[in-house]
């Protein structure tokens, strides 16, 4: 159960930092989703989600590449490379999150 809801706080927090150009932080949540391996196809949704809800505005083609990418290595096929794909799309998303942000303020 705690496991669960740690899940649910680690994909929030993800999100946020993502949101917030907060690339540090995106890829430190990144390492702590890397020691839950039984859910890495509910972090690939998110992921997803994520692409489409704050980047793609900004970035229509990064937003595409995260979810096509999301068919193509799919958790059961990614194995030893899915922590590395996770931490390249939060530091190409916090980038592209970060610049919307500053023109947006």
């Amino acid at each position: 159960a705690i496991r669960k809801k740690r899940k649910w706080e680690l994909i929030s927090a993800f999100q946020k930092s993502i949101r917030r150009g907060d690339k540090q932080m995106a890829l430190t949540l990144a390492s702590a989703m890397d020691e839950m391996p039984e859910e890495y196809g509910y972090f690939w949704k998110r992921l997803c989600v994520i692409a489409c809800e704050d980047v793609g505005p900004a970035d229509d083609l990064l937003a595409t590449f995260v979810t096509a990418s999301e068919s193509v290595y799919s958790p059961r096929k990614a194995g030893g490379v899915y922590y590395d794909l996770i931490c390249f799309f939060a530091e190409q998303m916090s980038s592209v999150s970060c610049r919307c942000m500053s023109r947006c303020f």
